[in-house]
């Protein structure tokens, strides 16, 4: 269902820029860490693993300079209502999608893309995660802007790529082809993907200077639907039907869901693709994808954070039977 949730505007947005936040999975990876700090199994996004905001709040807070929350889409699954409901309250306003079920990353973002290109023609995108950990949001949200503004009706999708910490086996790599000169802005073409690859070659991504794909995205409206079609010809079929609608109780919509098959949107889009996208590296600010504890604590200890649960964490694994990993 589509709907606004919650209060106030925000200040300053960017023009015909819209926003997709991904927030539908579960995190099942982080959901030892979930559970000793709320004591249930709720999914990662409305967690807040720092104690303070959950990480749906703190993204949502991080698009608010450039994008009003009526240009916000919230993509989140069905049975996830109550955690919605209890985040968004007293905040900004923003569309919901719910998802009938879990489809994959490609479905979460062609159902809202196709709507926002059948609404507002000539709109531009940016793709969020919910579950990200960035160091500084002004200086990322400065880039993005950028960024938005050098895209200027090209029909390319922009990816973002972090400058990589470390020769981490659990990301995916992007390995940069040559700087392109078209756009006014510091972008590079898209030599290979390297999804999850072993230690050895992480190694070698890492001494190359490869990026570390951050999932972030912006594109045309309708170059990142037509990008996702092409790739995943029968998904976009299938979802044709459903261009204009954006309830998620419908049922020509959940038909939709029910009938499409899983597809992630890095391996099946991005990585099909390579011709069609161009790779934007952020600046020296510290990002990371929070998919595990070990991931979160990096994070928070290398901003000075000792969080509570650090020692509840390493006890409650060894109490599982599971190694502790702090």
């Amino acid at each position: 269902m589509t709907r606004p949730v919650g209060g106030s505007e925000s200040p300053g947005p960017e023009p015909r820029l819209w926003a997709i936040v991904l927030a539908g999975g579960d995190g099942r990876r982080l959901r030892s860490l979930v559970r000793v700090v709320h004591g249930d199994d709720r999914p990662k996004q409305f967690s807040s693993p720092d104690e303070g905001e959950t990480l749906l709040h703190r993204t949502l807070r991080r698009l608010r300079p450039m994008v009003p929350p009526e240009r916000t889409i919230l993509v989140t699954r069905r049975d996830h209502d109550r955690y919605v409901r209890e985040a968004l309250a007293g905040q900004s306003p923003v569309r919901v999608f719910a998802q009938p079920e879990d489809r994959g990353t490609a479905a979460a973002i062609l159902w809202p893309a196709q709507w926002i290109a059948a609404m507002d023609p000539g709109a531009v995108v940016a793709v969020i995660p919910s579950d990200h950990f960035v160091e500084n949001d002004g200086a990322f949200v400065d880039h993005v802007r950028g960024v938005v503004a050098a895209l200027s009706g090209d029909q390319r999708t922009i990816l973002f790529g972090a400058r990589a910490m470390s020769a981490d086996s659990g990301y995916g790599w992007i390995e940069l082809a040559q700087p392109t000169h078209d756009l006014e802005a510091d972008l590079f073409g898209v030599r290979a993907f390297i999804e999850k690859p072993a230690p050895p070659r992480a190694e070698e991504c890492f001494t190359r200077g490869d990026l570390w794909n951050t999932m972030v995205a912006v594109a045309g409206a309708s170059a990142l639907t037509d990008l996702v079609r092409d790739a995943l010809p029968g998904l976009g079929t299938t979802f044709g039907e459903i261009a204009r609608l954006a309830d998620g109780s419908s049922e020509p919509v959940e038909r939709a869901f029910a009938a499409c098959p899983t597809a992630d949107f890095s391996r099946q889009v991005l990585e099909a693709s390579p011709d069609r996208l161009l790779v934007s590296r952020l600046p020296s600010l510290s990002w990371a994808d929070w998919g595990t504890p070990e991931r979160v604590l990096r994070s928070l200890t290398g901003a000075g954070i000792t969080p509570r649960w650090a020692n509840e964490l390493a006890l409650a694994s060894v109490g599982s039977g599971s190694p502790g990993r702090p």
